[in-house]
């Protein structure tokens, strides 16, 4: 999106976006779970010590600190280079921190970039409807977006949710590769 001069398409299966339904849900768990653990720093540390790291409990709180690493790093902060979107105690929206996540988010960022996106020579986009992060909600959202701005795209819907998807990459794949040829 922001660099056409480098890609020539992209294949967005089941991308983040409309982080509102994705990422706000996650909020309140990651909370619970720092506070019983004393801390993120602490959360993380009992994480890496656990024999099985698969437990569902465990996504939310991982994925609050992944998504803080990647929207919201930040070198000087005492919570682990990072600064959370929330504040620890009150579990209060950390207003600046949560508008720099939602500057990454795709569906605010399309309209910006919509000359580029332009330029590509594949837009591929799919999601399961049963998405367990609510990706389906800004997979719709930015199909619409793209539509309403004239943006050639592929969509597609699946009967599915977000994990084992790898089967997805047997229509993007060849669609990349006849784009590119």
């Amino acid at each position: 999106m922001r660099h056409p001069e480098v890609f020539q398409a992209l294949a967005d299966h089941s991308g983040d976006s409309a982080f509102e339904y994705s990422y706000l849900p996650d909020f309140p768990k990651a909370l619970d779970a720092f506070r019983e653990a004393g801390g993120p720093k602490r959360w993380l540390e009992d994480f890496w010590k656990k024999p099985n790291r698969h437990q569902r409990k465990d996504v939310p709180p991982l994925n609050v600190l992944a998504m803080s690493a990647h929207y919201s790093p930040n070198p000087k902060s005492r919570e682990m280079g990072v600064d959370l979107p929330f504040d620890l105690k009150t579990g209060e929206m950390v207003e600046d921190v949560w508008k720099r996540w939602l500057s990454w988010d795709p569906t605010r960022m399309v309209e910006k970039y919509s000359g580029n996106l332009k330029k590509l020579k594949l837009i591929y986009i799919d999601c399961g409807t049963k998405d367990e992060f609510n990706l389906h909600w800004g997979a719709r959202i930015l199909h619409s977006k793209l539509e309403k701005m004239r943006v050639r795209h592929f969509y597609e819907e699946f009967d599915n949710g977000h994990a084992n998807i790898s089967y997805r990459y047997d229509i993007s794949l060849p669609k990349i590769y006849s784009a590119l040829s």
